[in-house]
């Protein structure tokens, strides 16, 4: 026991520790998409010392054991292994108190459905987080179809959810509803360099 503590303070076998406990607690398994720390990707190979992952950017990650047992693991694959639940992508938007919150409703979840990857089953929904002096906090929340990215690249489940950002500009265009910043002040438009400019020309 004592030689065990004297070596226990190693970095060896630190990582040799960490990996066992990582093997038995079953944080995740090869194949996995999961995210430790800034790092996110898909496990590619785990072993007692290191553990590599594949990045969405093509590069392999190889991180020691005894640095992840201290870090939180998002797992996004452990649900729907084994809980066949599907995890979800969600996406802060920012819309005015003139939109009526049901036809903000309609506009999210209309850009969910023609977003590729995104479940058709359960349906996405959109929650009002907080009402703001300007502007009304949504959150929409979509399911993600995980045998749709099963045979794909990594980098497909970003470009998904880049393009589900894509469908909400689309959509809330054609509904006439315009996106604040959350950092909104002023419409640009009336205020500011471009209203000068506007008053300017129109002189």
């Amino acid at each position: 026991m004592g030689l065990l503590i004297s070596l226990g303070s190693t970095s060896l076998i630190s990582n040799l520790v960490s990996g066992s406990v990582l093997i038995y607690t079953r944080a995740f398994r090869v194949g996995d998409l999961i995210k430790i720390d800034d790092i996110s990707g898909r496990v590619i190979e785990t072993t007692l010392l290191v553990t590599r992952v594949l990045t969405p950017t093509n590069v392999v990650v190889s991180i020691p054991n005894s640095q992840i047992s201290s870090s939180s693991i998002e797992n996004l694959s452990f649900s729907h292994r084994e809980l066949n639940e599907p995890f979800i992508f969600q996406a802060t938007v920012y819309l005015g108190y003139e939109v009526p919150w049901r036809t903000a409703y309609e506009a999210l979840i209309q850009a969910a459905r023609q977003t590729p990857g995104v479940a058709k089953s359960p349906e996405p929904f959109v929650m009002q987080c907080s009402l703001n002096e300007v502007y009304v906090t949504y959150l929409l929340s979509v399911y993600v179809d995980v045998h749709y990215f099963e045979d794909r690249a990594l980098k497909e489940l970003e470009i998904s959810y880049s393009e589900l950002y894509g469908s909400i500009r689309d959509c809330c265009a054609q509904a006439g509803i315009k996106i604040f910043a959350p950092s909104y002040e002023a419409d640009p438009t009336n205020y500011g360099p471009v209203a000068s400019l506007d008053a300017a020309q129109e002189d």
